[in-house]
């Protein structure tokens, strides 16, 4: 992974809303960030164990192979958060592509949570009409997402 977060993070139970801090982001998203011509890209980081990948912009066709070279990282990990609070839109190849990560993170033992969809719940709608919600687990929010997996 690309970094490590610094100081000591609050408990994910005590987050009530997306609105409170973003603990689990990087400072200023830049760490490890790989941009597209359509403006998307992926920010990595790790937290107690997870490897976090924060998802920005719209994962379609446009930025599809520049998302799937990024979450190739994700293979191997045992545990892993996609934040996709900074997603805008997905399309069904966007959506194809982290179902490649998932699958491969799946077959390597790995768990995966996805946290921080859209305020309109787009994105939402989308990963649950593809049945991603059968395969891993959904959260609105990060943190949700984050608690879940330090359960297991």
């Amino acid at each position: 992974m690309a970094g490590r977060l610094s100081g000591t993070a609050p408990d994910p139970g005590g987050i009530q809303s997306e609105s409170e801090d973003r603990w689990w982001a990087m400072p200023d998203a830049r760490l490890a960030k790989a941009e597209s011509s359509s403006g998307s890209g992926v920010a990595t980081s790790t937290f107690s164990g997870t490897a976090v990948f924060h998802l920005q912009g719209e994962l379609d066709s446009a930025s599809a192979e520049g998302l799937r070279v990024e979450l190739n990282a994700s293979v191997g990990e045992s545990m892993v958060l996609f934040d996709l609070t900074g997603v805008v839109t997905i399309d069904s190849v966007g959506i194809g592509v982290l179902l490649g990560a998932i699958r491969g993170i799946h077959e390597g033992g790995g768990v995966v949570a996805i946290g921080g969809a859209d305020s309109r719940g787009r994105v939402t709608a989308a990963l649950r009409t593809a049945g991603v919600d059968r395969l891993v687990f959904l959260s609105d929010s990060p943190a949700g997402a984050m608690q879940w997996l330090s359960e297991l």
